[in-house]
């Protein structure tokens, strides 16, 4: 059974040897990340970090993650408020 959490899309960054997205989880669940991992059907590295971020009352955001894209080039497939889905 495969699993898809959805995300909105806060930042899309490209540079030629790398493409990230930044994107804030619209669930609760945790999640682990397969050998294939998708995000909106475009491949990602199968390792996720998370920024840095402060929400307006201080406490950090535990809700982005930063995604890092197979091929830097796809970051076009991306734009800010999107909604997707990660195929873990």
């Amino acid at each position: 059974m495969t699993t898809e959490l959805s995300f909105k899309i806060e930042h899309v960054s490209s540079k030629p040897e790398r493409g990230y997205v930044i994107a804030r989880h619209l669930g609760q669940s945790n999640f682990v990340l397969s050998q294939r991992p998708l995000l909106a059907g475009t491949p990602i590295v199968r390792a996720v970090t998370q920024p840095r971020a402060i929400k307006a009352d201080g406490m950090l955001d535990l809700s982005l993650f930063v995604f890092q894209l197979v091929e830097p080039a796809h970051t076009v497939r991306f734009s800010l408020g999107q909604i997707v889905e990660l195929s873990p």
